[in-house]
């Protein structure tokens, strides 16, 4: 028992941040309205179908691990209703895009490869920026290997963009591009001082900053803050270090921090007019229910289920809008570009809201989508 939790507590192995799969700046994006973005965040995407239903359906395995979620597509379906006839201009891929452990190899790399591939394009964005979540590097033993698959994989790509740390402008917003997988399982590279130059720099702008991770800052839900995170019922990869370098580094220094992990959605609004945002169930939904933990911060959004979110950003403004499996709007929130986040319907915290609901509600939209 011993030597297992010291096998799955290791971190993954040191990353050259000048190698080629280190920190990378890319060249601006151009967008169909420099001035005027509308960013989807979708977290936790990859999930394939549930292994014990489908199993007692006669479902075999290896259909099973090549064919997605059904909350994959119908949650794809609701966010390219939800973007509008313009759509929206880029898809923020929160991690965990691949379960249950990335990019295997082997006979069966082609089915991950193919998982993936079909997912982003099912939103339809022109660009789509994506960062790699627990599961894409292994939950347990985390294998550079799979994880350098899946960056291989997005590379392909030529409207994704991926790695372990890089930044992208695209009109009046800056991206930052975080693998919290990283920096939480190896924890000393946290505080890396050629990392945090590279960050404090790329925030250091007159844009719009949207930092974007797989692991939550703050949560009040299963995994709980960054700090004191839970994983498989215990705290091996707490994220101590993690927290003290993005309390550090990124609260009060960007606008946003959007994350996965979570498998609800969730919104904090931390110092210096920084806010969190969760976005992890596009195809995964917590079960059983949420439950609050305690945090110094309370959201001021919470609900369990699936579903995205939209961010729409402007000179002079930001919306945040949350929707439900179907894309119907859920709660808003909204700030002016030197001002304070207000909440049009006041805080809303829902965690009891059942998976099975929004399961039954798919079954309605897939068997009424031709």
């Amino acid at each position: 028992m011993i030597a297992l939790l010291l096998l799955i507590g290791c971190g993954p192995r040191h990353l050259d941040l000048a190698g080629p799969y280190g920190i990378r700046d890319h060249a601006p994006l151009e967008v169909r309205d420099p001035d005027h973005l509308r960013l989807l965040l979708v977290g936790d995407i990859g999930e394939r179908l549930d292994p014990g239903p489908y199993r007692a359906q006669g479902f075999p395995k290896s259909e099973r691990r090549r064919t997605p979620h059904p909350a994959q597509s119908t949650i794809a379906a609701s966010t390219r209703e939800a973007c509008g006839e313009t759509g929206c201009d880029l898809a923020l891929i929160l991690g965990d895009n691949i379960y249950p452990a990335g990019i295997s190899g082997g006979r069966h790399q082609s089915d991950d490869e193919a998982l993936l591939g079909n997912a982003i394009d099912g939103y339809g964005t022109p660009y789509s920026l994506v960062v790699l979540g627990n599961h894409d590097w292994g939950p347990s033993l985390p294998r550079t290997r799979r994880a350098h698959r899946e960056l291989d994989l997005i590379a392909t790509y030529p409207d994704w963009l991926g790695g372990h740390f890089y930044s992208v402008d695209a009109g009046i917003v800056r991206f930052v591009a975080l693998d919290s997988n990283y920096l939480v399982r190896r924890g000393k590279e946290a505080g890396d001082p050629v990392l945090n130059h590279w960050v404090e720099d790329r925030l250091d702008t007159d844009q719009w900053t949207v930092v974007l991770g797989h692991h939550p800052l703050r949560s009040a839900s299963r995994h709980g803050d960054a700090g004191s995170y839970h994983d498989v019922g215990m705290r091996l990869w707490s994220g101590k270090r993690y927290r003290t370098w993005t309390d550090q580094q990124l609260v009060g220094h960007t606008d946003f921090y959007a994350s996965g992990h979570e498998h609800d959605l969730q919104f904090f609004e931390l110092p210096g007019h920084t806010a969190a945002i969760v976005s992890g169930s596009a195809a995964e939904c917590s079960a059983p229910p949420s439950t609050i933990r305690p945090s110094p911060i309370a959201p001021t959004f919470l609900r369990n289920g699936y579903g995205f979110a939209i961010l729409d950003l402007s000179p002079s403004a930001a919306t945040v809008t949350f929707y439900d499996v179907a894309g119907a709007p859920l709660w808003q929130a909204k700030r002016q570009r030197n001002g304070d986040w207000t909440y049009p319907t006041g805080p809303q915290v829902d965690p009891a809201h059942s998976c099975a609901e929004d399961a039954e509600q798919m079954k309605d939209i897939q068997r009424n989508t031709p």
